[in-house]
């Protein structure tokens, strides 16, 4: 299970923004990969193209960059 920002009291300081999800998005979208027996979920679903892109950066830049 790979979940994008969760809106946890882990992360009550940060300032919310659409990338965020709620806890309850979370756990359905988990629940359904189990009984679905996905191997890999990202959660909510534009995380996997978020990831893809950032996968697609060249090493030397993205350790310049300040994600």
């Amino acid at each position: 299970m790979k979940p994008g920002f969760v809106d946890t009291p882990m992360t009550a300081n940060l300032p919310k923004n659409p990338l965020f999800a709620s806890p309850e998005r979370v756990a359905k979208d988990i629940v359904r990969a189990i009984d679905q027996k996905k191997c890999v979920l990202y959660t909510p679903w534009f995380w996997r193209w978020i990831m893809l892109l950032i996968q697609w950066i060249p090493e030397p830049i993205f350790r310049k960059l300040k994600l």
